[in-house]
């Protein structure tokens, strides 16, 4: 099994290297997922200079939401991950 990546959907499709920055993020295991989250969307997301293929409202949405802490943590995000199939390997 290979390594486990986070992407933009909105980015997926383009060739490695045309996406802004920050689209695509490998977290090295389930604890890091919540920083790559984080990273994400303060890189791509909702950064000065969001991805330019989100539609607008949607990043309101989510910046009103960033604003008002709306998340669901470390533990949410680890847990998911497993929910998912997702496990660590050496």
């Amino acid at each position: 099994a290979g390594q486990v990546g986070i992407r933009c959907r909105h980015c997926r499709g383009l060739p490695l290297g045309s996406a802004q920055q920050g689209a695509m993020y490998f977290p090295s295991s389930l604890v890091s997922m919540y920083q790559t989250g984080q990273k994400m969307s303060n890189v791509h997301f909702f950064s000065d200079k969001p991805c330019h293929r989100i539609p607008k409202e949607i990043v309101s949405e989510g910046m009103a939401a960033s604003r008002a802490g709306v998340g669901g943590g470390k533990r949410y995000w680890e847990e998911a991950g497993a929910m998912l199939g997702l496990v660590d390997t050496d």
